[in-house]
């Protein structure tokens, strides 16, 4: 962690030099640079990414794909009505600071579903959870929750507007409202499996270890899923009737448009449902958009990444070309020689090479490759496809991170110095990362008596006032037995 005095792109170009140089390295072997969207940090005339790009010409410039994700949902989410938006933010935040709410609603939900006679609903999601802008999995679940939750929600609504205070009356009276309109129903019928979709790939990539492979897959996956609902097989649009938006959102139409029938206003029933249907068109057509808008480089990326996968080296049908291999410019000290290998690769029977576990190709590709490097006539192949690998899914252990500095550094504690931050951030990060809970810890006699003032908060690192005696060296280790 580093400490700014001055946000401006010359200031942060140089601080970052300076840091790389520390660790002997430098933005000349830069392949990748991704960061937040600071016009300082990613501005196309002056910036940290131009400086960048002028010494490192063959840097990708990676942007967070789980946060433009979330960005694709949020504005294809802005083609429905506000009512939506309203309800999932009020209804979690009704319950949010109120125990007393909270168990009259679970009082009223066993009344309304029993429990020996309704398993199912019984085990039903609550609906408490919290919209959040900043967390990216959150707002499909919300959904969920308040789409299972509905016919007890307008219940438990329509006697809060009788027996609630009367600040509260006007708030539970427009929930309930917006609860028996069923129009508001259906649009949560039709976009919640979609958001959950979003959400399911964006956990795909906030994975620590992810495939390549896997991650190019899902996102076309993703793309063509979507395209399929509103486009036929040539291409052409369909007609708002063939629109695929789902079967359960069909169902709930036809039986909404069955109990109109025998009342009045059916027409104008029927122009409300067309209505809906052109919006929730909208709602799929701004998400292609955004996908192909936000995500087009990243999938390039991770397509390029995805043919150094095992299954497709290894084939004699599906394997690409050289030339389309990812970040070729890593290879150019030995091109001709790592295009041979290559080319040799699928031809070699890897089962009987020793160089995998049980003589087993693995479906991982780091796994995969890192087994070829260990084969003396594919090291330079290997090597560079290692190098290529390197390449991250996404900012999400950064976010994490983000979160963790907000979550040590409050306003009770806003005078913690850098050394001391930086420290803590370190032992619980590592503590996630490793799955180790701190009541794990064994703590040693020598690290109490070194727990005192001069204690190095960054291993390997000494303060200000400290020496590289034996009594520090003794404390670097105790330091690094807790990290």
């Amino acid at each position: 962690m580093l400490s700014v005095s001055s946000a401006t792109t010359e200031s942060l170009f140089e601080l970052l030099k300076i840091k790389l140089r520390e660790y002997d390295m430098n933005f000349e072997n830069c392949i990748g640079f991704s960061s937040d969207g600071a016009a300082s940090m990613v501005g196309s005339k002056n910036s940290v990414w131009t400086r960048i790009k002028d010494v490192a010409p063959n840097c990708t410039q990676m942007k967070c794909v789980c946060h433009s994700l979330a960005l694709c949902i949020q504005h294809a989410f802005e083609k429905l009505p506000s009512s939506l938006g309203f309800l999932i933010s009020e209804i979690p935040l009704w319950f949010s600071n109120s125990n007393l709410r909270r168990e009259e609603y679970k009082s009223l939900f066993e009344t309304l579903n029993p429990h020996s006679e309704t398993e199912c609903r019984y085990q039903a999601p609550l609906p408490f959870q919290k919209a959040s802008k900043t967390r990216w999995l959150v707002k499909g679940k919300v959904m969920l929750n308040i789409l299972v939750n509905w016919e007890e929600l307008k219940a438990y609504f329509a006697a809060s507007e009788n027996t609630g205070q009367t600040n509260t009356k006007y708030k539970a009276r427009l929930l309930k409202e917006m609860l028996y309109d069923k129009i508001n129903y259906l649009y949560f019928v039709f976009a919640t499996p979609i958001i959950r979709d979003f959400e399911a790939v964006n956990a795909m990539f906030q994975a620590t270890k992810t495939d390549p492979y896997k991650l190019s897959n899902e996102l076309e996956m993703l793309r063509k899923t979507l395209c399929n609902r509103i486009y036929n097989y040539d291409g052409t649009e369909k007609v708002t009737e063939e629109i695929d938006f789902g079967a359960k959102f069909k169902q709930e139409i036809l039986r909404h448009l069955n109990d109109f029938k025998v009342r009045q206003h059916a027409v104008e029933e029927e122009n409300k449902v067309l209505d809906m249907k052109k919006r929730c068109r909208m709602f799929i057509v701004e998400a292609i958009y955004q996908l192909r808008f936000r995500l087009c480089d990243a999938t390039e990326v991770f397509k390029n990444l995805a043919l150094l996968n095992p299954a497709t080296v290894l084939s004699q049908i599906t394997k690409g070309s050289f030339s389309d291999l990812p970040m070729l410019h890593l290879a150019q000290n030995n091109l001709d020689e790592i295009e041979q290998q290559y080319r040799k690769i699928n031809l070699t029977d890897w089962r009987m090479e020793n160089v995998f576990e049980n003589n087993e190709i693995p479906e991982d590709t780091v796994k995969f490759w890192f087994g070829i490097y260990h084969h003396q006539n594919f090291k330079e192949l290997a090597t560079y496809a290692l190098n290529c690998l390197v390449t991250p899914a996404s900012n999400a252990v950064v976010e994490r991170l983000f979160s963790l500095v907000t979550s040590v550094k409050t306003k009770p504690r806003n005078r913690m110095q850098l050394d001391l931050l930086d420290a803590i951030i370190r032992i619980r990060a590592h503590l996630l990362e490793n799955s180790i809970c701190c009541k794990d810890l064994c703590i040693t006699p020598r690290m109490l008596n070194n727990f005192k003032s001069e204690i190095l908060y960054s291993y390997g690192s000494t303060t200000s006032g400290a020496s590289t005696s034996k009594q520090s060296l003794e404390e670097q280790e105790d330091l690094a037995m807790f990290l």
